[in-house]
């Protein structure tokens, strides 16, 4: 699975920096790069050093406060050396290149990225009959689009097209009835000593005197401030309601939620391979129409990265249900992805354990197969396909998934303010 990130280093990029008549053209927009990211990425497992993450945290403060005009990787370079003169960049940073070392080598490395995402921009201008001049700003690090507007296309849309990152992954799932009550119990207990230190040693005591249900409300906010924000996925009679989803939060919840579950005491009493994600589109709501949001159990692998993901589609097409009528997405791996697929549905359906089908680390769906499917193919249903924008959402997913190829890089609308 690849992460879209991207950068932009302050080098002259043969073959990327032209010029350009935009006279030919009647609109233009420009692309932003994360150029932090696109280096943390590159970083890799080297990232969770001590060392990196010191000189990471303050050339970030530097390049921000550079307005993003400076050259991340020297900025770095410079951090780097103050901090220790003997650390080197191949240290930290792995290329694909055997001639060049250092800086040097991370220069050519990008070049060779920047010129791949021009060449997929303008791969996807044809795709949607789009004619346009893409060029290499490499002294505002900015990807520069001259276009020509059509009655059939709203800038919108072409802004949208070009910046798309769907990073499809399916995922293995824990059950909420097998290690549901160990997070609650765990995170409740860590984080109230942490946020009210001796509260609930008070309360297990007897010592609190509250008698009002504000004071309740209190006391169980004070003890179980998880709890108090994700609410277990449970029936009536509060028992867990089999399947992958640990609990959901309104809207509003949902950050200090991911706050929680982020602390260094909190995941080291919880499963090394436990990770979460929430659903992409809010499911149900409260009587009163606040959206709720439902939160996964997923199961990580060891690199991190899912065993399938969106490189494994070989072909991508919206269609619809035979029964319902609903928008879906039908999916066909390659024959390598194929047989991983058949792995994973087959695990699925002996341990009855969901597979999470997540977009942007979103799920749309958490589906129990009920034996091993073979033949690469499969449907994505549900999620916000189910919206009244259903069909939209299903023709983007499977256009960006059949016609658009994977980038090592992030664009974002360039905002001049």
């Amino acid at each position: 699975m690849k992460i879209f990130t991207i950068l932009i280093l302050s080098v002259t990029i043969i073959g990327c920096e032209t010029t350009s008549d935009s006279s030919n053209f009647n609109k233009n927009i420009k692309l932003s790069v994360d150029e932090p990211g696109y280096y943390k990425e590159l970083a890799g497992r080297k990232s969770r050093k001590n060392y990196f993450t010191e000189i990471f945290k303050e050339t970030v403060k530097d390049y921000n406060e550079n307005g993003g005009k400076k050259s991340f990787i020297e900025l770095f370079n410079t951090n780097m050396t103050a901090i220790d003169s003997s650390l080197k960049l191949s240290g930290f940073f792995k290329v694909n290149t055997h001639k060049s070392k250092g800086l040097l080598a991370i220069n050519e490395q990008f070049g060779k990225d920047i010129k791949e995402t021009i060449k997929e921009i303008e791969s996807r201008l044809q795709s949607n009959n789009v004619s346009g001049d893409v060029i290499w700003l490499a002294d505002e690090r900015l990807i520069n689009i001259n276009y020509n507007k059509t009655s059939q296309l709203k800038e919108i849309d072409v802004i949208k097209e070009l910046t798309a990152q769907v990073d499809l992954a399916f995922w293995h799932t824990y059950k909420n009835t097998d290690i549901g009550n160990l997070v609650f119990q765990e995170a409740d207990s860590v984080l109230s000593n942490m946020l009210y230190p001796g509260y609930r040693d008070s309360v297990k005591k007897g010592l609190d005197t509250y008698v009002n249900v504000d004071a309740e409300k209190e006391k169980f906010e004070k003890t179980s401030p998880l709890g108090a924000r994700l609410y277990p996925y449970a029936d009536n009679n509060q028992q867990w309601v089999e399947g992958s989803i640990l609990g959901y939060s309104k809207i509003s919840d949902t950050a200090v939620v991911n706050e929680f579950l982020a602390i260094e005491v909190v995941k080291n009493n919880l499963p090394r391979d436990l990770a979460f994600m929430w659903e992409r589109n809010s499911s149900f709501s409260t009587d009163d129409n606040v959206p709720l949001y439902n939160l996964y159990l997923i199961k990580n692998s060891r690199s991190g990265k899912p065993e399938l993901d969106g490189t494994s589609v070989e072909s991508a097409l919206q269609d619809f249900e035979t029964y319902t009528s609903k928008p879906m997405v039908s999916i066909r791996f390659s024959n390598v992805g194929a047989i991983i697929w058949g792995d994973i549905t087959e695990q699925s359906a002996q341990n009855n354990t969901g597979i999470a089908i997540t977009v942007n680390n979103k799920v749309f769906s958490a589906p129990v197969a009920s034996a091993r499917i073979e033949g690469g193919s499969t449907q994505i249903t549900g999620g916000s396909f189910a919206g009244e924008n259903g069909i939209s959402e299903a023709q983007y997913l499977a256009n960006v998934l059949g016609n658009y190829k994977m980038t090592p890089f992030k664009l974002g609308l360039h905002s001049s303010k």
